[in-house]
């Protein structure tokens, strides 16, 4: 593969418009997330030992975003019906990372009326999907080869997240089109970007967020979208301006068990891009970021205006009985809760054991971490919701 040796906004913006011979990006917004990016990667991959190779699966990733992007206008303004699709009460899966939002979310997938989005979908949704073709689209084989490409789809991922372009995802694959997603800084660190991250103005996010499902509904509709990413929690002001009705399901696991089990999955990712690997960093943002998340949660959950938003899961009652953590999530939202889908959600779990693909083994020590820096980061959290 050819090194990439330095990124250029401009030279990419130029490059994608080439490549679909498109030129309207919408709101401009996006660009400062790019630049953003391209700074981080341009200033610190050499210090943080990325690999080339790995610069060059990063390269080619943007270059789709952008292409995609370009796309998506461009399909919108052909179909301007795309445009008047209505997004209602969306149900969002919130929570910490690796407090069983994926589980969650796949498990609500399994009710034929609840649409979400898949893996395949959001990396490749132009042109609009249709209902016939969804399960056999090319596009499927088509991300399937690229997750091969990216290390992401073999067995050392198993017990942690499988990767699959057929598998329900997580909206931060979307936000990467707003370059406004922490997915832009998993496989490849960069600290940089993640600082101008914390401190973005994440509306125009959502914003193409909700363009990205009107387009995916508009052949291939479903009674209503369920959607997750733990990215979210830092968020959740900015995500109800643009999804007011929306509920939010909120996953809950003792921050001691959570944090060494995300960052042994940001080691297991990051270690295959990375020929030194600086595992601080990822500690250092994990304390930061975390910490954060759950706070604006709290702060919005103690809103009187908002509190009737939520619905609040613990990681252990989803381990326990799956189908009555579905159930009260449809009673808080208004949802029957059918005889079929409680049966599909007993079928899932009776072929799909917890610990299926292995146990994933970690621990605070790994980290340098203990039981005292977790209480004093998430000690009111943890009190709260008696983890």
């Amino acid at each position: 593969m050819a090194k990439i040796n330095v990124w250029d906004v401009a030279g990419m913006l130029a490059a994608a418009e080439q490549r679909t011979g498109l030129d309207d990006w919408g709101e401009s917004a996006f660009r400062d997330g790019l630049a953003a990016l391209v700074e981080s990667v341009n200033l610190e991959s050499e210090s943080l030992g990325v690999k080339p190779e790995g610069l060059e699966i990063e390269y080619q990733e943007v270059m789709s975003r952008l292409c995609g992007r370009l796309k998506l206008f461009n399909d919108r303004k052909e179909n301007p019906e795309i445009a008047k699709q209505l997004i209602e009460k969306p149900i969002f899966v919130v929570g910490l990372p690796r407090t069983g939002t994926t589980h969650m979310h796949h498990l609500m997938s399994l009710d034929p009326a609840n649409r979400t989005p898949a893996l395949w979908e959001i990396l490749r949704p132009s042109p609009p999907p249709v209902a016939a073709t969804r399960n056999n689209d090319p596009r499927i084989a088509e991300v399937e080869a690229s997750l091969l490409a990216a290390g992401l789809s073999d067995d050392t991922f198993a017990n942690m997240h499988i990767f699959s372009a057929r598998n329900p995802e997580e909206c931060n694959y979307i936000l990467e089109y707003a370059f406004r997603s922490q997915n832009q800084a998993a496989k490849i660190q960069k600290p940089i970007f993640m600082k101008w991250l914390q401190q973005a103005d994440m509306v125009p996010g959502f914003e193409y967020h909700k363009m990205l499902l009107q387009h995916l509904q508009w052949r291939c509709p479903g009674e209503r979208w369920v959607l997750k990413s733990p990215q979210l929690m830092c968020h959740l002001k900015a995500l109800l301006e643009i999804y007011p009705d929306a509920t939010l399901v909120v996953t809950h696991r003792n921050p001691k068990k959570a944090l060494p089990s995300i960052l042994s999955l940001c080691h297991t990712v990051q270690s295959i891009y990375h020929t030194d690997l600086d595992s601080q960093i990822e500690i250092d943002k994990c304390l930061t970021l975390q910490p954060r998340a759950v706070r604006e949660m709290m702060a919005l959950y103690h809103d009187p205006a908002c509190r009737d938003r939520f619905v609040h899961v613990r990681f252990s009652d989803l381990a326990r009985d799956s189908a009555a953590c579905i159930k009260s999530v449809y009673e808080h939202a208004d949802i029957a809760f059918t005889p079929d889908i409680e049966r599909r959600i007993d079928q899932h779990m009776r072929e799909n054991p917890r610990h299926k693909h292995g146990e994933h083994s970690y621990g605070l020590s790994d980290f340098g971490l203990n039981e005292a820096i977790i209480e004093d980061h998430f000690g009111d959290y943890i009190a709260e919701f008696e983890l």
